[in-house]
């Protein structure tokens, strides 16, 4: 969970990066969420409700979802009118958070729930579900966006407003055992101290969001299937190349690590 110096160090990530973001975001009332509320059987998640109270009324540019709405205002006005709230999906379960744009595209996921059978019950797993035609015994698993609504919120705002030219990503194997899986990530976190990198997000015991003085960005995430992703962000393709061999050089015990790929066409390589 977040605290309130944690938020604002959210507000401040952003607003660095998108000058006057702070003073555009209005948050809602205890009142105006007593009504999202009262459209939910399930009571909202505390890290979802520091969320509103912050830009719940306006999000001043920042968005769950490029693609998806997500104000009470929004979510209120479209639970109520012609297109319907979803009666089928098991409302108990899962709080709605944000509703797909244009659910004729092509892309459409479905809408955005958070998961109260997943995860920390007051900062539950964000997912991707489509309850409003299909039987839900008929459902495909969930697509789980993040592990918590607060990762979710720190990776969107990072994602959306660090500033660099091309990400690159690189996956370390970790042990299934959870003493090792900890210590490995507690390690990583340390060297990539050492090799010059601070937090810039407060991040999460499976996140880690860095900046360097160099023009890179780096976002180290701990998955549930045994691995540390490497988010990299750099105007440098260099740069970004010879970190693989800093992380193996500081993680020797770690077999076979992942290869590196790349996010974007190789004609976009800035060198």
């Amino acid at each position: 969970m977040l605290t309130a110096k944690d938020w604002q160090h959210i507000i401040n990530f952003i607003d660095e990066r998108a000058p006057g973001f702070g003073a555009r975001i209005r948050g809602a009332s205890s009142e105006r969420i007593a009504e999202l509320q009262a459209i939910h059987l399930a009571k909202l998640p505390q890290a979802y409700v520091d969320f509103l109270s912050l830009m719940g009324e306006n999000h001043g540019g920042f968005e769950l979802s490029w693609e998806r709405y997500s104000t009470i205002s929004e979510l209120i006005f479209n639970s109520t009118s012609p297109r319907g709230w979803r009666p089928d999906h098991p409302e108990p379960r899962f709080v709605w958070i944000a509703g797909q744009k244009n659910e004729e595209d092509e892309s459409y996921w479905g809408d955005l729930y958070l998961d109260l059978e997943l995860g920390a019950r007051e900062d539950p797993p964000v997912v991707a579900r489509d309850f409003s035609e299909q039987d839900p015994a008929l459902l495909d698993p969930e697509v789980v966006f993040a592990l918590s609504f607060t990762d979710f919120v720190q990776s969107t705002a990072y994602s959306d407003y660090e500033q660099v030219k091309n990400m690159y990503q690189y996956e370390l194997p970790l042990s299934f055992s959870k003493k090792k899986h900890e210590l490995t990530w507690f390690n990583l976190r340390a060297s990539l101290r050492a090799l010059g990198w601070r937090e810039c997000l407060p991040g999460s015991e499976n996140t880690w969001f860095g900046e360097h003085d160099d023009p890179i960005s780096l976002d180290a995430e701990s998955t549930r299937l045994g691995m540390i992703r490497l988010l990299i962000g750099a105007n440098d393709r260099k740069l970004v190349l010879s970190m693989a061999e800093e992380i193996k050089d500081d993680f020797p015990t770690i077999a076979s690590p992942g290869e590196w790929f790349i996010d974007r066409d190789e004609d976009e390589w800035t060198t």
